[in-house]
């Protein structure tokens, strides 16, 4: 309907896909500069441990010389809890420090700090230096050997943590996250803003087509941008401008192409109002110019019967522009169909049996009940049939069939008269065109009025030689 529109449901609308692909974008951004961030950060922290790892055996190892050649025993525990951070070192190199040992040459265990169960020695020949075992766990090892020159005495255990590491980096983990949601929010609200501020005018465009489509021809938007959007909105407006002229101009024409076909209506009714009733008053004036004049002083049979039928086509032509020019409203009432045709077909057969044409009547049964003007049908009917008669020679046929089928109630007149060209059909139901002489050309258009009045149609099928078939539909409305 005019004026109606769709309304999108907001997880379809541009505003919302638009803030949904940014918000996407950004956090997928954030998120692998993220990750990239994170990896690079561990492989760092991973280098980072070894390497003090590495200086702290190697540490280690230096200063045990003394201690293992002496086995003093004693000294050499300190010397490893000096690098436990519950012995009191607060060093980076003691808090990363699980368990250190150190062990003579034949692999005993001298001193040792840090995990109660130690992890057996790898096998390490002298001279191959600081060693690194990495299973991949939450600890490694670092291996250093005593050497005094060229020769192992001793071996350096100490085990690195990666605890510290870890827990700093799920810290950083943490505040990415947090990094990420605001990103996230941010980015929503700001798409959502822009988002608003570029489609307010899309929005302001449809509600103005809304407008124009209720009837709001002329409707204006404002938008300020000088953007794409400024120049739509521009366009607009000017479309909408113009199709207001177009439409006043239309409404214009439409006025005095109504006011030329009702002068044109009306100027034919006159001329051959004055054409149909001239010859009858010439007539008359005739026959009672001959009465003033003639010695007997009064009419005859034949010049009585002459005034006579003048009058009563006078009557005739003034009843048929009555009827046609006074389009009476339909009053339907609830009839039933088939009385009222047979009683309509009845008048027919003895209109026809006067003009020497006998009018055949078939009435299909259970035609139902229709509300419709009984007059306005039946003068309808009479017209067509009356029609049919008059084109027909004496002593011919005409029938009328009347049924039921899907589109309704079916009346078919059918004629065997000169039929019609393609040409006089185009021109069957205007008012006053005729062939027939002494014709008003008002039947058949008084009677399309009435079955157009009943929601009906006339369809018409005519072969030149053969005949012609008018047939009246009209629909079954309201209660059977």
């Amino acid at each position: 309907m005019a004026g109606e529109g769709v309304t999108v449901p907001w997880y379809r609308g541009i505003s919302f896909k638009v803030s949904a692909v940014i918000v996407l974008l950004v956090v997928a951004t954030v998120a692998v500069a993220g990750l990239i961030f994170l990896a690079t950060l561990h492989h760092y922290t991973e280098g980072v441990l070894k390497s003090r790892g590495r200086y702290i055996a190697a540490t280690l190892a230096q200063q045990a010389v003394e201690p293992i050649l002496y086995e003093d025993r004693v000294a050499l525990l300190k010397l490893l809890e000096s690098f436990q951070p519950e012995a009191g070192g607060a060093t980076d190199e003691a808090a990363i420090v699980d368990y250190a040992e150190i062990r003579d040459r034949d692999g005993r265990r001298l001193a040792e700090a840090g995990r109660i169960a130690t992890p057996p020695p790898v096998h390490q020949s002298g001279g191959e230096g600081v060693v690194v075992t990495d299973a991949g766990g939450m600890v490694f090892e670092v291996a250093a050997p005593v050497v005094v020159k060229g020769v192992q005495i001793g071996l350096v255990r100490v085990g690195v943590t990666r605890a510290l590491a870890r827990a700093r980096l799920r810290g950083l983990v943490g505040q990415i996250a947090l990094l990420l949601a605001c990103a996230a929010l941010l980015a929503a609200s700001a798409t959502v803003l822009l988002s608003r501020r570029f489609i307010r005018p899309l929005l302001q465009m449809i509600h103005g087509a809304r407008q124009i489509g209720a009837g709001g021809w002329g409707t204006q938007i404002q938008v300020r941008s000088r953007d794409e959007t400024g120049e739509l909105a521009a366009t607009f407006n000017e479309m909408s401008v113009r199709l207001q002229e177009a439409l006043e101009e239309v409404h214009r024409t439409q006025a005095q192409l109504i006011r030329s076909e009702r002068l044109s209506t009306l100027g034919s009714f006159a001329a051959h109002l004055a054409h149909e009733l001239k010859n009858p008053l010439t007539s008359i004036k005739l026959s009672m110019q001959a009465m003033a004049e003639g010695e007997r002083g009064c009419l005859d049979a034949e010049e009585r019967e002459l005034i006579l039928n003048d009058v009563a086509r006078m009557d005739e032509v003034i009843t048929s522009f009555l009827a046609y020019g006074r389009r009476r409203p339909v009053a339907p009432v609830a009839v039933e169909a088939a009385p009222l045709l047979e009683e309509i077909g009845r008048r027919l057969v003895a209109r026809g049996r006067q003009a020497g044409v006998a009018v055949e009547l078939a009435v299909a049964p259970d035609l139902g009940c229709l509300r419709l003007d009984p007059e306005r049908i039946s003068e309808a009917l009479e017209n067509v049939v009356t029609n049919a008669i008059q084109v027909s020679d004496d002593g011919a046929v005409v029938t009328v069939d009347v049924s039921r089928d899907h589109r309704g109630l079916r009346v078919a007149v059918a004629d065997h008269g000169p039929g019609m060209d393609a040409e006089v059909r185009a021109h069957l139901f205007e008012p006053f065109y005729t062939t027939r002489h002494g014709g008003t050309g008002l039947g058949l258009a008084i009677a399309q009025q009435g079955v157009e009045d009943h929601g009906g149609r006339i369809e018409v099928e005519s072969t030149v030689g053969r005949g012609t078939v008018v047939t009246i539909v009209l629909p079954y409305t309201g209660e059977e």
